[in-house]
């Protein structure tokens, strides 16, 4: 009796021990009407605070919690529509296929007319004798965005966008990794990012010595939103080799491991209008700031800033 009791605990032990083993959820993207896949989706689940993106064939793995049954997963990808599935105990997940539909977008109209060669900086444009701080490599799938606002609301197209991009992340070398351009409208309920202004990848590569980096958009023939816009840094993935791992001693020094090239910062006397995507969540306004003597609380403000063009009227 005593040797059966001893066995059934066992038993129950190691059933408990995998129970509360985490699970990988699997699978890949693809478009409901072409079959094809969908590179650089984002799979999420809010209530739980955490996500994945997908690789450039779409694939995609994210660490599941034990208790994900019953949980909402969460998929958006540039130019579809979001995707919202239930988690059951019938879910597949080892072989998640998942279909998003093409969304269609109405944007602002805009009738071209000619440039009037009259241009005006928006965001947060070089300054030489800040020194600043960076934003290091983040997750894959994370953005960072600064808030542009014109000071007349006259016509004007997007002319070309710009990063700072730091020549070292934690003393590695990722300042040419990949990352896509995302611009983006004003959300009317948070006033954070909110509808895609380009539809299509805008994906590119910074140079290896690091420093600013533009991007000419003017083929886009972008309209700038009354309200103002977003332009977005998007960490994607493309090669293991932009990995790396450090020792965060703020972190009690634990190992660390991040992806990819690192965005500046500017330490400002005033308000940011820096936005953030972590993964799991929704955008955030970024609120990091330090104190420094003899200057207050200084905020971050990301290093990215665009040049608009107005038109003739």
């Amino acid at each position: 009796m005593k040797g059966q009791i001893i066995t059934t605990l066992i038993l129950l032990v190691t059933m408990l021990s995998f129970a509360q083993q985490d699970k990988v959820l699997t699978g890949q993207i693809f478009d409901e009407t072409t079959g094809e896949t969908i590179p650089y989706a984002t799979i999420e689940i809010f209530e739980k605070e955490i996500g994945t993106a997908a690789n450039s064939k779409g694939i995609y793995s994210l660490q599941l919690p034990n208790d994900f049954i019953n949980q909402t997963l969460s998929i958006s990808a540039l130019g579809y529509s979001k995707k919202e599935i239930q988690i059951n105990n019938e879910f597949d997940i080892k072989n998640c296929s998942i279909y998003l539909e093409p969304q269609i977008y109405t944007l602002p109209e805009f009738t071209f007319r000619d440039l009037s060669g009259q241009t005006e900086q928006l965001g947060n444009t070089p300054v030489d004798e800040d020194k600043g701080g960076s934003y290091p490599g983040l997750i894959i799938g994370e953005q960072i965005a600064v808030y542009m606002k014109p000071k007349t609301d006259y016509p004007a197209i997007i002319k070309f966008v710009s990063f700072h991009i730091e020549k070292k992340t934690r003393g590695f070398k990722r300042a040419n990794t990949p990352f896509r351009i995302r611009i983006y409208g004003v959300d009317t309920i948070s006033r954070g990012p909110g509808q895609d202004l380009i539809i299509e990848d805008l994906i590119v590569s910074g140079p290896k010595k690091g420093g600013w980096f533009t991007v000419d958009v003017s083929s886009y023939q972008i309209p700038v939103p009354e309200n103002g816009f977003f332009v977005a840094m998007e960490w994607i993935y493309t090669d293991d080799k932009y990995f790396y791992t450090y020792i965060n001693k703020y972190n009690n020094n634990m190992k660390e491991t991040k992806y990819g090239q690192s965005l500046h910062i500017y330490w400002w006397n005033k308000e940011s209008i820096s936005w953030r995507n972590p993964l799991g969540k929704k955008w955030i306004k970024d609120e990091i700031s330090i104190p420094l003597i003899g200057k207050g609380l200084k905020k971050a403000n990301a290093a990215i800033y665009c040049e608009i063009e107005f038109v003739n009227e």
